[in-house]
This record gives structure tokens, C-alpha cells and sequence, in this order.
């Protein structure tokens, strides 16, 4: 069906962020002069020669006209006089509007208004089909493929009704409106993007644009007027309020969406993580594996470089998304105090006083929507939240698997340091003796033969009727002087050695068997003993013989003598018969050169032997 309407208006408010949130004050965000650019292509586009020149100054101030002729002469509304050409070549049709540039805080607005007049040379104009919407969007260059900004925009499209419209059903203004969409987008379907209708100022009002479709959202408003109150009090009384109104929904809807690629971002490195801790302790193998694993604890390693980066990542979406449930917050109030004094100015209005307020169309985008993206956002974050806590709990397992895993491996190497250590002493220790046994065999050997210029000519051989010639014999003598000396010397030094390790092997006996005492005979000690030990070991040496002698000579001060005793008893016990447990400990003793840990050791007795006392003593390495 072919409507027709009168004065037929639309009205775009766009909106691009001027500085973000985190700009200095001479920091613009990128492409924030984008929307006067597109201003003056529109005004091309639809044969409007008139063209915004703005201002260069852009003083400080919560509300600032852009136009250049605000800060001359206060005019800082931009007149506009164009034509369109209908379907007909000689069918002209005059356009006239406003433009208004401004800046509201951290955002720049445009309120472009394009309008076939009302009157023309003081004659009323004609009512008009609603194809002319087509034209005075000629290319869709209102729509946001075009405008493109930064913030958001919505379309009010706006016209009267004649008499016989006014007193059709509710059902035929939403037809009417439905055209008035398809026609404005060239979209035969944009209807279907319906989302509520209502009344305001006295005029059937309806909404397009549903913010969770894919694609573009698109956000206009088909007001049709059937009182002049409704004109006046929205281009005229409240036409400011309308501007911010839009502002902050724009705002709102905007971050909202950001929000969605936020949460989506998110739910990825959510998955990561759950990922990357399921491969580590979800890893049989990794579980399984042996202190000596090395390549395994490179992988953990490699783990605690990559988890502290995802977490900081991680941290930083959480805050981003915080931000934008703040954001719209803050906004939502500001839209609620927008409404607040809408509501003042009609109170106010004569015209307008007597008749009920109703602004629920307008309210209703804070009472549901805001508080919808608000619970929505926050359920994100809570349950986001557990993501962060189990890669605090992670990093802290991981660190602690690692730790303990190198201690292993650590020690495990020490061992290993150790024995070869012993290894290479027992090798220059046969070195040494056998250098000794050569050296002194050699040496009395040449003693033998330096005397063989004293030999006479010939030796007989007794019992024989041969003789030796000197030098036969002095090499004989040598080589037997050798042996003997060299043996000699062995023997000499071999029972050294003994007596060495006897040594050793006494003073190890003599530290483990006070440790015995201190853990299976605690009874012995008195409290002021143990008192006296913890002062004691403190500055005791760590040297095992010297350490042995301090025991010695600490049982024996004091009338100590049955510690003494006892200590004598055990040093000669037999491992055979010990105990299953006594002999595993004798056996799992430290080496015995490391005087360290033999400390260690009697250190923990020492505690464990305290009255009341739960510490546990060190493991036997």
C-alpha cells in the first residue's frame, strides 16, 4: 500500500569517542574526526551545498559547540537548503535541515536533521509518499555502513498523520511504520527487526533494532505525530535531553557488544588453561616419572615460563570486562538522570502539565535492558573468576612439583658427586702407595748395586762348580732388595690406612650410636642435657672426628658416665643383631666425609628427644 505522510523528518544522531579512557589530555582517539567527514559527504550526496567548518580551539568543558560560528557569534546550529529529484526528472523536491556539532565529554555528536519543510513561500506544503524516505536516504548514506562511527547511532524518523490516519487502529500505524522502514533502508525485510512500540508526548512511537542479531545493529525510531505537543516538546523543549538520551544509549549498546568479543576472548584462554592443567597433572607418565626425569622437569619449567603470561593475559580481560560492566553503569545513570529532567521540563511546560506523563517507552531501556547487560556481564565474571583462581592454585602446584623434583635431582647429582669423589681419593691414595712402594723399592735397589765395585771377580755358586761374574750378582741383590723394601713398605703403609679407616669407622660408629641414644633411649638425658646439647651443637664443628671427640668428651663430663656406657655398648653391638629398622639406618647413613649431614641428623635427635616434642627428624639421605 502507498502511505503518504506530511513533513516527513529524519533526524541522525551519531556518535564517535573523542578521547579514551585512559587518554592525557592532548590525546585523541583514532578516527574521532571521522563523523564530521562523513557530515559533509552526506550534505554531498543529497545537493546540500552547505558544509560544517569547525572549530580549531576545542576548549576544556563537559558540553562544547563544535561549529565555528559558536565561538564568533554563538550560533551553533548549522542551516541546511538542498533538493532531491524524484523518480520523475522534472518532479524536484526541496530538502531543509539542521546540523549540530558538539562535544559531551569523551564523545563527539552529531544531530543532523534532514526534512521536507511544512511550508513553502507561507503556503502548506503537500503530503508526501513515503518513497521520498529513499531519497533523503540516498545510498544509504545515513545508515552505519556508512557513518561508521565509533559509538553507535539511531535514526528517528518522524511525520504526521492526517485526521482520517489518526483515527485508524493501532495495527495501521504499525503498517505505516513498517513501510516507513523498508522504504528509508531498501531493506523489504528490515521490519522484521521490529522490537517494541509505544506512546510518547501524545504519538504512536515504535523501534527497530535488535541489539543480539548478527551483523550491524541498526537502531531507529518511527515517530508519527497526531499532536503538535509531541513536535514541540521533542525538537524544541527537549531536543538537547533527546541528543544526551541517545548518547548514553549508544554508549550502552556498544559496550555491551564489546563485551561479547571480550567474554569470547576470555572463554578461549579459559579452555587454554584448562587445557595446559589437564596436560600436567592429568599426564600419567609425567605423574609417574622418577626424580631422574629430567626431560619431564624441563617441561614443567617450561610450563611455569608460559602460565604467569597467560594469568597476566587472563587478568587483564577480567579487567577489561569489569570495565565494561562499570561503564554501562555509569551510563545507565546518566540515562536515568536524562529521563529525570525530560520529565522535569514537562512538569513544567503549561502545555503540556495537565496531561499525564508517561515516559515508560524511553524508561524501559534502563528498567530491562541495562540491568539484562549488567547481571549478564557480572554472571561472566564470576564465573570467569574460578579460571583465575585455579591458575593462582596451578602456578603454586607446579612450583612446588618443580621444586621438589630439582631437590630430588639435586641430590641424586650430589650423590653421585660424592662417589666419584670417593673414587677419585681412592685411586691417588693407590696412586700415592704405589708411587711409595716403587720409589722406596727402587731406592734400595740402587743402594744394593751402587756397593758392587766391591764384589770380587767371581762369586762361586755354593754347592756348584759354578761362579757368578758382579754383575750378575749385583742385579740379583738389586731386584731382591726391591721386593723386600718395596713390600716392607706396602705392608707399612697399608696397615696405616687401616688404622685411618679404623678411626673413621670408629668415630661414625660413636655419632650414630648417640644418635641412637638421643632417639630410642631418651630416658638417659635429662632435660637440662638436651638444653645443654641444643646450646652445644649450635658450635660444634662439622667435621666428623672432631665432632665424635665433642660427644665423647661431653659424656664424659658431669658424672655422664652411664650415657658413656651405654654409648660403648652399642658402638660394639653387631649390625647382625640389630633390629630390621636399626640396620636399615646403618646402612642409609650419610657418607663419611659429609660432616654436614651427620649434624643434621644429631640436630634433629636432639629435638626429637625434647619433652613434648612432635618434629620429626630428617630423612636419611
Amino acid at each position: 500500500m502507498n502511505y503518504e505522510i506530511y513533513a516527513p523528518n529524519i533526524h541522525l544522531f551519531a556518535f564517535n569517542l573523542y578521547k579514551t579512557p585512559n587518554a592525557v589530555s592532548n590525546s585523541v582517539a583514532q578516527k574521532a574526526e571521522n563523523i564530521w567527514i562523513k557530515c559533509n559527504e552526506v550534505l554531498q550526496k543529497l545537493n546540500i551545498e552547505q558544509k560544517l567548518t569547525l572549530r580549531t580551539d576545542n576548549p576544556e568543558g563537559m558540553r562544547v559547540d563544535m561549529l565555528e560560528t559558536a565561538k564568533n557569534n554563538g550560533r551553533f546550529l548549522l542551516d541546511l537548503q538542498g533538493h532531491i529529484r524524484l523518480d520523475q526528472p522534472d518532479e524536484i523536491v526541496n530538502i531543509t535541515g539542521i546540523a549540530y556539532p558538539l562535544r559531551i565529554q569523551d564523545t563527539y555528536a552529531l544531530a543532523l536533521n534532514i526534512r521536507c519543510p511544512e511550508q513553502e513561500n507561507g503556503k502548506r506544503t503537500h503530503e508526501i509518499s513515503l518513497a521520498i524516505l529513499r531519497k533523503l536516504n540516498y545510498g544509504k548514506c545515513l545508515l552505519p555502513n556508512f557513518i561508521n562511527s565509533t559509538l553507535g547511532q539511531t535514526i528517528v524518523i518522524t511525520g504526521w498523520l492526517n485526521e482520517q490516519q489518526k483515527a485508524q487502529a493501532d495495527k495501521f500505524f504499525k503498517n505505516i511504520a513498517d513501510e516507513c522502514i523498508k522504504e528509508f533502508t531498501g531493506d523489504s525485510d528490515a521490519y522484521k527487526d521490529f522490537y517494541k512500540q509505544g506512546n510518547l508526548f501524545g504519538s504512536p512511537i515504535f523501534e527497530y533494532g535488535l541489539v543480539r542479531q548478527p551483523g550491524i545493529y541498526c537502531h531507529i525510531i518511527v515517530w508519527l505525530f497526531c499532536d503538535p505537543v509531541t513536535e514541540k516538546q521533542f525538537t524544541e523543549d527537549c531536543y538537547h535531553e533527546f541528543i544526551d538520551l541517545f548518547c548514553y544509549r549508544n554508549k550502552i549498546i556498544t559496550v555491551f557488544q564489546e563485551s561479547r568479543n571480550t567474554y569470547s576472548n576470555i572463554y578461549k584462554k579459559f579452555e587454554n588453561i584448562e587445557r595446559i592443567i589437564n596436560e600436567i597433572f592429568g599426564n600419567d607418565e609425567l605423574e609417574n616419572s622418577g626424580t631422574k626425569n629430567y626431560i619431564q622437569l624441563e617441561l614443567l619449567k617450561q610450563y611455569m615460563q608460559k602460565l604467569p603470561r597467560i594469568a597476566l593475559e587472563y587478568t587483564r580481560l577480567l579487567r577489561l570486562l569489569e570495565f565494561q560492566r562499570n561503564t554501562i553503569a555509569i551510563n545507565t545513570r546518566n540515562y536515568q538522570k536524562t529521563i529525570g529532567q525530560i520529565c522535569a521540563k514537562l512538569e513544567s511546560d503549561p502545555e503540556y502539565s495537565l496531561k499525564p506523563i508517561d515516559l515508560s517507552f524511553l524508561k524501559a531501556f534502563s528498567q530491562d535492558n541495562c540491568q539484562y547487560y549488567q547481571q549478564q556481564i557480572q554472571s561472566d565474571l564470576n564465573y570467569f573468576m574460578q579460571g583465575s583462581g585455579l591458575l593462582e592454585k596451578a602456578i603454586a602446584s607446579i612450583r612446588g612439583i618443580v621444586e621438589i623434583e630439582q631437590a630430588e635431582i639435586d641430590r641424586e647429582s650430589l650423590k653421585e658427586l660424592r662417589a666419584k669423589d670417593e673414587s677419585d681419593k681412592e685411586r691417588d691414595r693407590n696412586l700415592q702407595t704405589t708411587i711409595g712402594v716403587v720409589g722406596t723399592g727402587l731406592a734400595a735397589g740402587a743402594i744394593v748395586t751402587s756397593g758392587s765395585d766391591q764384589l770380587p771377580d767371581k762369586l762361586p755358586v755354593p754347592f756348584t762348580n759354578y761362579s757368578l761374574y758382579p754383575f750378575t750378582v749385583t742385579i740379583i741383590l738389586g731386584f731382591g732388595a726391591a721386593l723386600i723394601f718395596g713390600g716392607a713398605t706396602w705392608k707399612i703403609l697399608s696397615l696405616l690406612q687401616c688404622l685411618r679407616d679404623k678411626s673413621k669407622k670408629f668415630h661414625q660408629q660413636n655419632i650414630n650410636a648417640f644418635i641412637k641414644l638421643l632417639k630410642n633411649q631418651s630416658t638417659l638425658f635429662s632435660s637440662q642435657d638436651v638444653t645443654e646439647l641444643r646450646k652445644l651443637i649450635k658450635i660444634w664443628p662439622e667435621e666428623v672426628e672432631s665432632l665424635s671427640k665433642r660427644i665423647t668428651a661431653w659424656c664424659q663430663s658431669k658424672d655422664r658416665f652411664h650415657i658413656c656406657e651405654e654409648l660403648r655398648v652399642l658402638r660394639k653391638l653387631p649390625v647382625e643383631s640389630e633390629s630390621t629398622t636399626d640396620r636399615r639406618y646403618y646402612y642409609s647413613r650419610p657418607n663419611s666425609q659429609d660432616g654436614k649431614e651427620y649434624k643434621k641428623m644429631l640436630e634433629d635427635a636432639i629435638l626429637q628427644s625434647l619433652p613434648g616434642s612432635t618434629s620429626l627428624p630428617s630423612k636419611p639421605s
